[in-house]
C-alpha cells in the first residue's frame, strides 16, 4: 500500500449529527493501528484514514460503501439466501419452474419482475439439469466397484433440489447431502417443522436441537458446517453424519453462488480438498463473474452495502481465471460456460415459446447483462471419471475474433466530463437526441421521452432541453399541444431547425403505437435568453395517410433517420423506419418512408431487395449525406440472437447492399457521422451483445463509402458499458454521449453520466464565451470549452493547533502537505499486520484516483475541509 501525495482528513462522528460535532471539543489519542486515531468528549471513535493508490471498486460517484458495525460478515451472506428463495419462490408462481416446496420456506411472497424471475428460472433449470446429467453421467460409468452415486451441496440454503430428486425413482440409490452454515440449516429444519402436515414427506424429520444433523431422511441429510473452518472439517462431518458416506463413492459436489462470497484463500482451500478428497468426482460451481464493469461495479456495491462483498471476484474475475484455479487446485479436468452459452442451450423451440407466453418481457439488455455476470464452472478429481458432454461448455477461453478486427489500426480516445454537473435526462429508450447551434456559440440538446432512471423512475413524455452553458432548460406546453403519452422505444427525428417527429413507441411490451406527433419548439437565438424565460413546446398529432390506406403496423424499438432529398422546403425532409418489434412481439424487417404535410403525414411502403436485413429491432442507422442511401448495423433477432452486419440501403429504390466488415453482433447502439483528423468516418458505439463481450470492440469507425472498418478506438476505463444511449457529433472530432443504462438484475439500476468522447490527436473544441462551471477532467486533453482553472488552496504546515483550529472553525479549504503520520503508516501498509490483527472482519476503503470524482476541492463536506476514509477494520 502506499500512501499518496496529498492526505485529507474526513471526521467521522457515529451518532451526532455534523452541526454538533463541530461544536464539540476534540482530543488526539494513540491508535490501536499506531498513531492517528482521534477520539471524541464521550468515547466516540473518530477513524483518521489514509488515501491509499489502491484499485478498489467504487460508486461512480467517488463515495465508499459503509456496512453497519453490528451486521457480521456471516449473517449478511446468509441473507443472501433469503433473498434468492423469495425470487425462486416468484418464478414458480408465475408457473416458470415446478417446486412444491419453495413456498414453505417463503415467509412472505413477494413479486419479482420478469427479468429476476426469469433469470432465477433459468439459474434453476440450468443447475438442475446440470446435476441429473452428472449424476447419470457417474452411473453409467464403468467402476470396478459398483457404489452408490453421492451429491453434496455445498451451501445448500432454503435449496430444495435434493427434496425434489431424492424423490424421484432413478435416483433411489442417490444419497443426498446439503451443507450449509450451523444457523441456516437449523432455520431450515425450523420451517420444515412449522409446514402443515403432507407439506414434506413422511421419512422427512426435523431436529433443529441436534448439533450436526438438523434435517434426515431416506438417503437424504442436512448438516451445519462453516466451509471455511477447520475445526469441524467438511469430510469428518459428512462421515459422522452419515455411515453410508465415502469419500471413495463418485459424488456430485456443486456450489450455487458460494465461492464468491469466500475469501479466495478459503475458496481455494475447499477445491484442493474436494479434488484430494475425493477420488472419482465432478464439481459445479455457479459464480459471479466480470466485476469491472457498470453491471459488475453495482452488483459490487449492492452486496457490500449489505455487508456481503464478493471477497473473491477480484481474484477469479472471469472464464481464464476459474479453469486456472481448478486446475492449479489440482482439479485434472475443468470447463466453463457463461449463462450467454447456457441461455441459448435451454431456452429453444417449445419451450422457449412457453417461457415467452407467461409474462411480457422486453428487458433484452438486462438479460444480456446478467448472462455476462455470471457463470459455471465444471470440473473433475479424474481423468477417468471425466465430466458429461455438454455443448455451452468449453475448456480454454473462446478463439472467436471479430471479422476483420485484427487487421484494423487501434486509436485511443480521450474522454472529458459532461460541462455542467446537472443533466435533465438521465435514462434509456428516448429515441435519439439532437442539438442546435446558438448564434451565441452555445449548444443545446433536445430530446423526449423515455425511461427516467434517476428521478421519477418511470416512463416520461418530457421534452428535455439542456444548454451546455446553462444547464436543463425550462419548458412548458402549450395549452392548445396534443401531447404524446409516456414512451419509451420510440424513435426521435429532426426534420427542421427546432422541428421534431416522434413515431411508435410503447409504454408496455402489449401496448404499442405507430402514432406520430410534430414538436414545435421554439427556439432562442441567443443563451441569455434561456436564463430569463422558459421555451414553448407545441405538440400536433399528425394524421397518418398513405396510398390504398396501407400503413405500417404499429411498433416499437425500431430504427430512424431523416435523409437528404434536395428539396428546400421546411419539413420536407423524409424519414426513412426500418424494422423493430410489433405488440405480438414479432420482429420486423420491412421499410418505409414518411413525410410530413401540414398536420399530415404521408406513409409509402418501401420494398426492399437484395441482401435484405433480417427481421430485427434496435439497429442503428444513419444518413449517408450528398447520397440516396443509409447505412443500417446491428439488431436484435429473435431467440436472443444479435445481428453484427452492415447494411447500405438505398431509400429511393430500396435495394441493399451487406458490406464487407462486421461491428461485433450488437443491438441497441448507436451511429453518427465524426471527422476524425480531417477524415469523415462513422462511428459505431457501444450496444448490448448476445455473446460474451470479452476482448471484442465497443467503439469502432468505419468508412461511409465502404463500410470497412477505419479504425477500432480503444475506450479508456472511466467509459461506462453504453447501451440505449444517444450520440452527438458536435465537430472536431467531439462527440457527445449520453443516456442509456439497464436495470443491474436484482442489485439497482445503473444510469450513465454524460461524457464528451475526444477523438484523434487534434480533437477540441472551441466555444466563445465559455462557462464559469465548466470543469475539466483529462489533464492530457484541454479543451477551452470544458476546463477552467480552480482556485488555490491554501497550503498550511501541520500541527496539533492549526488542525484543531480548523475543525473548531472550518470556513476555508486548507491542505496539510508531509504530514508526519507516525509509525501507523508503517504498520497499515503491512498486509501480514493489518490481516493478524482484524482477522477476517470487513474493511471498505474510499480510495483516491485522479479523477474527477473525487474532487472534494469543489464539493462542500465540512466546509470543504476534508476527504474521508473510514476504517471499520481492516484486510
Amino acid at each position: 500500500m502506499y500512501v499518496s501525495a496529498y492526505i485529507y482528513i474526513y471526521i467521522y462522528w457515529r451518532h451526532m449529527w455534523l452541526c454538533s460535532f463541530l461544536r464539540s471539543p476534540l482530543c488526539v489519542c494513540r491508535s490501536p493501528f499506531g498513531e492517528g486515531e482521534f477520539w471524541g468528549p464521550q468515547g466516540e471513535k473518530i477513524l483518521l484514514c489514509l488515501t491509499k493508490a489502491m484499485h478498489l471498486p467504487m460508486k461512480q460517484d467517488g463515495a465508499a460503501m459503509v456496512v453497519p458495525a453490528d451486521v457480521s460478515f456471516d449473517a449478511a451472506v446468509q441473507r443472501t439466501n433469503d433473498d434468492s428463495v423469495v425470487s425462486k419462490r416468484s418464478a414458480v408462481f408465475h408457473g416458470y419452474f415446478e417446486d412444491p416446496y419453495l413456498r414453505h420456506f417463503v415467509r412472505k411472497f413477494s413479486r419479482r419482475s420478469p427479468l429476476i424471475n426469469r433469470g432465477y428460472y433459468l439459474r434453476m433449470l440450468v443447475i438442475t439439469d446440470l446435476i441429473e446429467k452428472c449424476i447419470f453421467h457417474l452411473q453409467c460409468a464403468d467402476f470396478s466397484v459398483a457404489a452408490p452415486v453421492q451429491v453434496i451441496s455445498l451451501g445448500a440454503g432454503y435449496d430444495t433440489l435434493a427434496m425434489r430428486l431424492k424423490e424421484e425413482p432413478q435416483y433411489a440409490n442417490v444419497h443426498f447431502y446439503e451443507v450449509d452454515f450451523p444457523s441456516v440449516m437449523q432455520s431450515k429444519s425450523e420451517l420444515v417443522r412449522a409446514a402443515p402436515k403432507g407439506a414434506f414427506k413422511e421419512d422427512l424429520v426435523a431436529e433443529p436441537a441436534q448439533e450436526l444433523v438438523k434435517l434426515h431422511g431416506k438417503n437424504y441429510r442436512a448438516i451445519g458446517v462453516d466451509l471455511r473452518g477447520t475445526e469441524h472439517d467438511l469430510i469428518n462431518s459428512l462421515m459422522k453424519a452419515s455411515q453410508y458416506f465415502s469419500p471413495n463413492h463418485p459424488t456430485v459436489l456443486f456450489a450455487e453462488c458460494v465461492m464468491q462470497y469466500m475469501p479466495p484463500s478459503s475458496a481455494a482451500d475447499l477445491i484442493k480438498l474436494i479434488a484430494c478428497s475425493f477420488s472419482r468426482a465432478i464439481f459445479v460451481a455457479y459464480d459471479q463473474v466480470n466485476p469491472a464493469d457498470s453491471f459488475g461495479n453495482v452488483m459490487q456495491l449492492s452486496l457490500r452495502a449489505k455487508g456481503s462483498p464478493l471477497l473473491g471476484l477480484a481474484e477469479t474475475p472471469g472464464k481464464t481465471a476459474m479453469l486456472r484455479r481448478a486446475l492449479e487446485c489440482r482439479m485434472q479436468e475443468a470447463r466453463f460456460a457463461n449463462f450467454h452459452e447456457l441461455s441459448r442451450h435451454y431456452l429453444m423451440g417449445d419451450e422457449r415459446q412457453r417461457v415467452e407466453a407467461l409474462e411480457p418481457f422486453d428487458e433484452a439488455e438486462e438479460w444480456c447483462e446478467m448472462c455476462e455476470h455470471y457463470g459455471i464452472t465444471m470440473a473433475t478429481t479424474s481423468h477417468e471419471v471425466g465430466m458429461p458432454a455438454h455443448p455451452a461448455f468449453k475448456e480454454t477461453p473462446s478463439e472467436t475474433t471479430t471479422e476483420g478486427s485484427e487487421e484494423v489500426a487501434q486509436s485511443l480516445v480521450r474522454v472529458e466530463k459532461w460541462p455542467r454537473g446537472r443533466f435533465g435526462f438521465e435514462g434509456w429508450g428516448n429515441g435519439q437526441a439532437f442539438s442546435e447551434k446558438l448564434s451565441s456559440g452555445d449548444l443545446i440538446i433536445v430530446s423526449f421521452g423515455g425511461f427516467s432512471a434517476t428521478r421519477s423512475h418511470q416512463r416520461t413524455n418530457t421534452v428535455y432541453v439542456h444548454s451546455l452553458r446553462e444547464g436543463d432548460c425550462k419548458v412548458i406546453t402549450a395549452a392548445s399541444s396534443v401531447e404524446p403519452p409516456t414512451l419509451v422505444f420510440h424513435s426521435f427525428s429532426r426534420v427542421a431547425r427546432g422541428v421534431y417527429v416522434v413515431l411508435g413507441g410503447r409504454t408496455n411490451p402489449k401496448d404499442v403505437t405507430m402514432d406520430a406527433y410534430l414538436l414545435r419548439l421554439e427556439l432562442p437565438e441567443e443563451t441569455e435568453e434561456l436564463q430569463k424565460t422558459h421555451l414553448v413546446a407545441l405538440w400536433t398529432k399528425l394524421v397518418p395517410v398513405a396510398e390504398a390506406n396501407k400503413l405500417p403496423e404499429a411498433r416499437y424499438r425500431h430504427a430512424a433517420t431523416t435523409v437528404e432529398n434536395g428539396t428546400k422546403e421546411e419539413l420536407q425532409r423524409p424519414i426513412f423506419v426500418f424494422g423493430g418489434r410489433n405488440g405480438a412481439g414479432h420482429f420486423l424487417n420491412d421499410a418505409w418512408m414518411a413525410t410530413v404535410c401540414g398536420e399530415r403525414i404521408h406513409w409509402k411502403h418501401l420494398p426492399l431487395t437484395g441482401d435484405i436485413p433480417p427481421p430485427c429491432c434496435s439497429s442503428a442507422v444513419i444518413d449517408l449525406p450528398s447520397t440516396t442511401a443509409v447505412l443500417l448495423s446491428g439488431g436484435l433477432m429473435a431467440g436472443d440472437v444479435c445481428e453484427g452486419a452492415v447494411w447500405r440501403v438505398n431509400w429511393t429504390k430500396g435495394n441493399c447492399r451487406r458490406m464487407p466488415y462486421t461491428v461485433f453482433p450488437r443491438f441497441s447502439h448507436t451511429m453518427c457521422h465524426v471527422e476524425v483528423g480531417g477524415v469523415a468516418c462513422v462511428l459505431a458505439l457501444g450496444g448490448s451483445t448476445c455473446r460474451p463481450r470479452e476482448g471484442h470492440p465497443s467503439a469502432v469507425l468505419l468508412n461511409p463509402e465502404t463500410g470497412e472498418a477505419a479504425c477500432v478506438l480503444a475506450l479508456p476505463p472511466e467509459c461506462p458499458t453504453w447501451t440505449r444511449h444517444c450520440c452527438i457529433s458536435l465537430g472536431n472530432g467531439v462527440v457527445a454521449v449520453f443516456g442509456g443504462g439497464f436495470t443491474c438484475f436484482s442489485f439497482g439500476t445503473f444510469a450513465a453520466k454524460p461524457l464528451f468522447l475526444l477523438l484523434g490527436e487534434r480533437s477540441d473544441w472551441h466555444v466563445t464565451k465559455q462557462p464559469k462551471t465548466a470543469v475539466h477532467l483529462s489533464q492530457s486533453s484541454p479543451s477551452p470549452l470544458l476546463s477552467r482553472k480552480r482556485p488555490a488552496v491554501e497550503a498550511q504546515p501541520f500541527s496539533k493547533e492549526a488542525f484543531l483550529a480548523l475543525v473548531r472553525q472550518p470556513n476555508r479549504p486548507v491542505v496539510f502537505r508531509k504530514v508526519n503520520m507516525g509509525r501507523c503508516v508503517d504498520l497499515w501498509a503491512n498486509p501480514t499486520y493489518l490481516k493478524e490483527a482484524e482477522k477476517n472482519t470487513i474493511v471498505s476503503v474510499h480510495v483516491a484516483r485522479e479523477t474527477y470524482l473525487l474532487d472534494f476541492v469543489k464539493k462542500i463536506l465540512l466546509s470543504g475541509m476534508c476527504l474521508l476514509l473510514r476504517w471499520w477494520t481492516t484486510v
